[in-house]
């Protein structure tokens, strides 16, 4: 009998216990937040994607958001101001802000870090079909969307321009509308033409070339030579035939990288989890949108303009992607 109320007790303790831990709260959820661009764009979906991946890892406890946001500038000082965590950023405007020039000029954005690179943008300048604009000279006195004021676009759209001799305050009447307002804008006839940073093929672009209203403008090889000679972010490319529905050769155009920042105070194991989840993850992330078809982890760490976070280097470096 001493024996078997010693079990009981035994087991009624234990039951305690279980009951207790069971009403302990879970471990808590660490935030984190990616900071893409317009719904409409590659960088939003890019942010959404791997914000599903990070939350669906069971390995970790993270609630992460996928936002959207004004561009590459608006990120860039978001990550400064350490309101977000992750931000995709252009590699013109990276470099611009680890060096302090352009919309940062003489006040360099000292904290700014590399993670990896995304996919390859292109410049698009579309134009309206039948307005006869055959050329970036063309655009002069046309309604012209170059971009939003925070967007890495618009200063796309200012350098080309200003190789061709055209400033959009003088030259032409210049708008700043995101990108559903400039698709809403080129169809019910209030633009003449719009600058489109974005990787190929864009969906929407497709759509929009579709109604068979569009064209492409293609770059003058001298200009699309110096662009991209004298920069360390930009360089030569074309837009392929068949990419959208009338486009029958290839179209020279302006490139760049597409890249994802954060800041040098984002701990170490933040940055590392969310590289493990993507890269444990590429072919599922590689397949959710034509625009990363192509990549691979050593296409990953090239263009990248600013330095890399440390734990970023270090995966990269481990990994054996990295020398």
């Amino acid at each position: 009998m001493q024996v078997k109320r010693q079990i009981v007790r035994f087991l009624a303790t234990a039951l305690i216990a279980i009951a207790a831990l069971s009403i302990l709260p879970a471990k808590a959820q660490e935030h984190v937040s990616i900071s893409g661009g317009s719904i409409t764009g590659i960088y939003y979906h890019a942010a959404k994607t791997l914000c599903a991946l990070l939350n669906e890892n069971p390995n970790y406890k993270y609630n992460c958001e996928g936002r959207t946001a004004l561009g590459s500038v608006f990120n860039v000082n978001a990550l400064n101001r350490k309101l977000i965590h992750f931000g995709f950023v252009q590699s013109d405007r990276n470099w611009q802000a680890w060096t302090g020039s352009e919309e940062w000029e003489n006040r360099p954005v000292a904290s700014v870090r590399s993670v990896l690179s995304l996919h390859d943008e292109v410049v698009h300048i579309v134009a309206r079909a039948g307005k006869s604009i055959q050329t970036v000279a063309d655009l002069k006195d046309k309604n012209v969307n170059i971009g939003n004021i925070s967007s890495g676009q618009r200063g796309n759209a200012q350098a080309i321009l200003k190789a061709h001799g055209l400033d959009h305050k003088d030259n032409f009447e210049s708008f700043s509308y995101q990108q559903a307002d400039t698709f809403a804008s080129f169809s019910n006839g209030e633009l003449d033409a719009f600058f489109y940073t974005v990787g190929i093929p864009s969906r929407f672009l497709g759509e929009l070339f579709a109604k068979g209203n569009a064209i492409l403008l293609p770059l003058e090889s001298d200009k699309l030579k110096s662009l991209a000679g004298q920069s360390p972010f930009y360089h030569e490319t074309t837009i392929p035939a068949g990419t959208y529905q009338g486009v029958v050769s290839p179209v020279p155009a302006l490139g760049l990288k597409a890249t994802l920042m954060t800041a040098s105070t984002v701990p170490d194991q933040v940055v590392t989890d969310l590289l493990e989840a993507l890269f444990s993850n590429l072919d599922a992330f590689k397949a959710s949108h034509p625009a990363f078809a192509d990549l691979t982890p050593e296409k990953m760490t090239e263009g990248l303009t600013a330095p890399l976070h440390p734990a970023a280097e270090k995966f990269f470096k481990d990994k054996g992607w990295l020398k």
